[in-house]
């Protein structure tokens, strides 16, 4: 959903309200989201509320007991608010700039599970203006930040193979790794990093390898 070019369609305020319950039963967080909005928007929603099809079509009932509220919270308020841009939908002013990527990642891989496209496009797109030069005041060439472990482990436990946030960080530390931005990566023992992300990140470094001067 492209809100600079699209009117904002608010006909689904007149649809039914659907209780979501999100979290593990002990931090269960109860939201309600109009059906008519959120069925729009995922498919996996618009599946799970067919009443022909399963119970929670007739109850309007959906628990996602493996998912953050706190994630579906900024999920919902851009849902709602499409128009805001992304990072005053997450960020307070004392979150830094690495931790909002961290949050960009997590809806981003709700927003697949929901099988959403526009909103998993909207936040992938975010996470590329969030790396890009000249984010910070004062930045020079080169990427705003390098992607924590907690946003790789994100991403690669969130997603499938050749996903395009996969790509988007391997080309990061690709592009612009070093000693220096890259020292938390090279300090985290491998075991804590996805070996998917480091087979990935060496063939992209392999094919990205200048060739050798023959002596």
């Amino acid at each position: 959903m492209n809100s600079d070019t699209q009117p904002y369609d608010t006909s689904f305020v007149t649809s039914p309200l659907v209780k979501v319950l999100v979290g593990s039963e002990q931090d269960q967080i109860q939201f309600q989201v109009h059906e008519g909005l959120i069925s729009h928007q995922s498919d996996f929603f618009a599946n799970a509320l067919k009443p022909d099809r399963w119970a929670e079509g007739d109850s309007k009932v959906i628990k996602l007991p493996n998912e953050d509220p706190e994630v579906f919270h900024m999920y919902l308020a851009h849902l709602y608010r499409p128009d805001i841009a992304i990072a005053a939908v997450i960020a307070r002013a004392d979150i830094p700039l690495g931790q909002v990527f961290v949050k960009t990642c997590k809806v981003y891989v709700l927003a697949a599970m929901l099988m959403d496209e526009p909103t998993k496009n909207n936040f992938r797109h975010e996470m590329a203006r969030l790396t890009a030069p000249n984010v910070l005041p004062g930045a020079n060439a080169g990427p705003s930040l390098i992607p924590t472990t907690e946003a790789i482990v994100s991403i690669y436990t969130g997603t499938v193979d050749g996903d395009p946030a996969r790509n988007l960080l391997v080309n990061l530390f690709t592009e612009h790794g070093n000693a220096t931005n890259g020292a938390a990566l090279i300090a985290e023992p491998a075991d804590n990093l996805p070996q998917a992300f480091l087979k990935d990140l060496m063939a992209s470094l392999l094919a990205n390898r200048r060739p050798s001067k023959e002596v």
